[in-house]
């Protein structure tokens, strides 16, 4: 509860920097809306399609470099304390939890939001480079 609860307080103030080609994991967008705006770009101007998967993704993610683009929006400390503890909730595994030291648990409903938080920093990058082409 704590997760979702943090995700509704989160999720605006991050989706305000998303850009518009992005639909991973966003709110009120889904495969078709992707499918479907790839399609249009093809036929007005895009000249070809990127498609990225990453393997292991959501158990790579690094704590520390997630805080940091975390705090570039978030100045709240106890928001920032329970942001910092969530990462590392872990896994039940044979009666014990053990804390993750890497990645976002795996079906929390925050650990999306954390990706593509992650994953904005990439598509930042890729816009710029795409603006000196």
């Amino acid at each position: 509860m704590v997760q979702t609860a943090m995700k509704l307080v989160l999720e605006p103030i991050f989706e305000a920097d998303f850009h518009n080609c992005s639909y991973g994991y966003r709110p009120q967008r889904n495969a078709k809306m992707a499918c479907k705006a790839i399609r249009k770009d093809l036929y007005q101007r895009a000249w070809g399609v990127v498609e990225i998967d990453f393997r292991s993704y959501f158990t790579t993610i690094s704590h520390a470099k997630l805080m940091v683009l975390i705090k570039q929006r978030v100045v709240d400390g106890s928001m920032l304390r329970l942001i910092k503890q969530s990462p590392t909730v872990g896994i039940a595994y044979q009666g014990k939890a053990e804390p993750t030291k890497l990645g976002v648990p795996p079906g929390s409903p925050i650990s999306p939001l954390y990706s593509n938080i992650f994953l904005n920093l990439l598509d930042q990058v890729w816009h710029k480079l795409d603006g000196l082409a």
